[in-house]
């Protein structure tokens, strides 16, 4: 039994990692307390409030697990209150440990390999980890299932997805011994054209419709905050946004899009009240994605918003385009392409007036020159 104190005592105890880099852990192996005495665990070496990470009384239908110090020092600390005791047992067992944190994975995004085989990539930032754990789901995704294991370093994952699904979501956490780090950001590959309600995480598509976090029949909730990565599915293609609806709280709740899924690209767009935009939005980044955020701050009851999302060729334009005088007198046109997939040109003409063009010719991919015999 521990003893049952003739007043109210509370014990104090500090566990400091004897490695520098390591945190200090407990695995409780049983627990048994007086109904009112109580156990409470804070990271670091301070008691105070914002410190504590778990705490348990007597009366507790839920019993301490493993408990893990979240402070940098990786310090822990307990504090246990008796009132009561004489118990008809110890009270609890707990094995107090060292561990070396492993950090979680980073930017998983899907990649399309051929078909219906896709390929998600993600970013390893510990040192120590055994392995990969790819959580996988898909429709309406209500719950995550492990798909597979990769090895150490390991850092892309294969699947196929049959149809007809809409979407697919990946995450990944890593795994050393029995200890894993939290999950990743979230992948999402969304098929079919299907919609997506405002959310984070990273998004790689073709097209689909993206809802605020509400849906279509519902409304978005106050003291959001989202960040919405957009890929596209394929290469050589830039992100769209067409907006359809857009009603938010003005001054208030906005929705700011930037040229690239990365950190530090510029914003090229800023919404909020019920304009909406006139022209579609296209990603300025070389790499064609985009990113949306939203965030609403004690907003009344708004609709929404509505937008189609799409991607398209990054075409550039012909260059080194030549004029020469043929025989017969005719003009003779030619030009360069640097576009990697098949595209039409548009050969205009102007007499004089420069301001005033008009088509002469639609010409295939396959033709870089052009005879203008009615000049």
């Amino acid at each position: 039994l521990y003893p049952a104190p003739n007043y109210f005592q509370e014990i104090k105890t500090t566990f400091v990692p004897e490695v520098s880099g390591k945190k200090i852990g407990i695995d409780f192996k049983s627990f048994n307390l007086n109904w009112n005495d109580q156990i409470v665990v804070y990271s670091g070496d301070e008691y105070v409030y914002d410190n504590i990470i778990a705490s348990f009384y007597g009366f507790d239908v839920q019993k301490p697990g493993r408990i893990l110090s979240k402070s940098n020092d990786g310090k822990l600390s307990v504090r246990f209150y008796r009132q009561k005791g004489n118990l008809a047992d110890s009270g609890w067992l707990a094995n107090v440990f060292c561990y070396e944190e492993i950090n979680r994975p980073t930017n998983p995004i899907v990649k399309r390999v051929s078909g219906n085989r896709y390929k998600v990539n993600f970013t390893d930032n510990s040192h120590n980890e055994s392995g990969f754990v790819v959580e996988k789901c898909s429709g309406d995704c209500i719950n995550f299932i492990p798909v597979d294991t990769l090895e150490h370093n390991q850092t892309e994952f294969f699947d196929s997805v049959s149809s007809p699904v809409n979407q697919v979501r990946y995450r990944i956490r890593a795994i050393y011994q029995d200890f894993s780090s939290p999950f990743s950001d979230t992948a999402i590959l969304m098929l079919a054209n299907g919609p997506l309600n405002m959310t984070s995480g990273n998004v790689s598509f073709s097209s689909f419709d993206l809802f605020d976090s509400g849906g279509p029949n519902d409304f978005y909730r106050n003291n959001e905050d989202f960040k919405l990565h957009l890929f596209p599915l394929d290469s050589g293609k830039k992100v769209r946004i067409a907006f359809e609806t857009l009603s938010t709280e003005s001054a208030r709740d906005v929705i700011e899009i930037y040229s690239a899924a990365a950190p530090g690209f510029t914003k090229i767009a800023s919404l909020s009240g019920n304009v909406i935009p006139q022209n579609p939005i296209i990603s300025g980044g070389i790499d064609g994605t985009l990113r949306v955020d939203f965030k609403s701050n004690e907003s009344f009851i708004q609709q929404g918003s509505k937008a189609k999302v799409s991607t398209i060729f990054d075409l550039a334009k012909p260059y080194g385009l030549e004029a020469s005088i043929s025989v017969g007198g005719h003009v003779s046109l030619s030009w360069l392409d640097t576009n990697k997939v098949a595209v039409s040109f548009i050969l205009e003409r102007a007499y004089g007036d420069t301001s005033r063009f008009s088509r002469i010719a639609l010409l295939p991919s396959s033709i870089s020159s052009f005879t203008d015999s009615n000049v």
